[in-house]
């Protein structure tokens, strides 16, 4: 194995840069954050070039402010309401600020795009192997993909967003989180379907999670489901598929981690900090096995903590109290039977569904005092589930 000097490739300065490892969603805008502020900073994806996998993603207004700006360019269409149904029982709730339906891949070009124009550079076909420290100084150690060559890059500050399998938290010796399987199908909407509507359905049975169905046009929808054992995706999918009379055109897979109280995302090899972002943090709502916003809240907190060198588990309270409400309440969704989803809905009247209107489920925080304002008979219910957790 050849290994190559610090300055070698031209990825070593006498001014440490900030490392990011992973062209991910987070890791960009933690790049863009940091160049915007005249913060040196350089990307290292493993992947030959900018190709990501098309995925359709639902995500609440939310994601303006986590992104810093509107994602004009990758929005693909809205989504103005919610049925939620569960064995025969239904119940709409109007949304106050629609949903975007985003394209991930072009949200990333997006992303990218911004990077180059704040002078962040990307370097394409470089894996993460780990760290070297020496004396005083800590490398990151990195491999040319199909090369049997290695360089090492001083660096002082490392950030970790190269997603839900993260060579940087393995290194550093983070706790792997659960992770979830999350398939979904493109499909033709049906003619008697209402294209600015998003369907859930409740059924504890096939899933602890839910199905879904989300309209990306006026004439095309993705439906899919989260679930537990990534081997009875396919099946129950193509089953409930088959229910709702809707044939599959396509199928889009992501391995999601989950959110667990005590996943640390801040960590120190030798004199360098390294901070994680995103699914390599798993910065993700476990109701809805959803990480976009937050894990976008995540990269913004990790770019303030090393601009203004604060502490970055401060600049992240906020995120991880709203991620910990989430834990709480899929500990007890979990728990859940047909019934209990049956009981749930009918306890959504109309204070309920006003709460639920002006509260995004990015801001549950916000809403959950309201909510249970509104409707007193959720504390029983939710009480009903958390007996069953001993």
């Amino acid at each position: 194995m050849l290994r190559l000097p610090l300055a070698a490739q031209g990825l070593a300065e006498r001014t440490a840069p900030v490392i990011v490892i992973g062209a991910s969603g987070p890791g960009l805008l933690t790049a863009v954050e940091l160049a915007r502020h005249g913060v040196p900073v350089r990307v290292f994806e493993q992947a030959e070039r900018l190709d990501p996998q098309p995925r359709s993603l639902i995500v609440t207004p939310a994601i303006h402010r986590a992104l810093g700006f509107a994602p004009t360019e990758a929005t693909i269409h809205h989504v103005h309401s919610f049925d939620l149904h569960a064995a025969g029982a239904s119940v709409q709730v109007a949304l106050q600020h629609p949903d975007l339906i985003v394209e991930r891949s072009a949200l990333l070009r997006t992303l990218a795009a911004r990077a180059r124009a704040a002078n962040v550079e990307i370097h394409f076909g470089w894996q993460f192997v780990g760290f070297d420290t020496e004396g005083s100084q800590t490398a990151v150690v990195l491999r040319r993909r199909g090369a049997d060559c290695e360089t090492r890059v001083v660096a002082q500050q490392v950030v970790g967003a190269d997603g839900a399998r993260s060579s940087v938290a393995r290194v550093v010796g983070a706790r792997a989180p659960k992770r979830v399987t999350n398939l979904q199908a493109r499909v033709a909407l049906p003619a008697d379907y209402d294209p600015w509507v998003s369907r859930v359905w409740f059924a504890p049975t096939e899933t602890p999670y839910f199905f879904w169905l989300v309209p990306e046009s006026n004439t095309t929808a993705v439906v899919g489901l989260a679930i537990d054992d990534p081997g009875q995706a396919r099946p129950r999918l193509e089953r409930f598929l088959r229910a709702q009379a809707l044939d599959p055109i396509v199928y889009e897979a992501a391995r999601i981690p989950c959110y667990s109280p005590g996943i640390a995302t801040r960590y120190r090899v030798g004199n360098a900090q390294v901070l994680l972002v995103g699914d390599a943090a798993a910065q993700v709502k476990v109701t809805t096995v959803g990480g976009t916003v937050t894990g976008f809240r995540g990269a913004r907190s990790a770019a303030l903590a090393i601009r203004a060198n604060v502490d970055y588990r401060h600049e992240t309270g906020a995120l991880n109290r709203e991620l910990l409400l989430h834990w709480v309440v899929r500990r007890i969704l979990d728990r859940f039977s047909e019934d209990d989803y049956v009981a749930l809905l009918k306890t959504l009247n109309t204070r309920v569904r006003a709460v639920l209107h002006a509260h995004t489920r990015d801001h549950m925080l916000r809403g959950m005092w309201p909510l249970l304002a509104g409707q007193p008979r959720l504390v029983a219910l939710a009480a009903r589930g958390a007996a069953r957790l001993t």
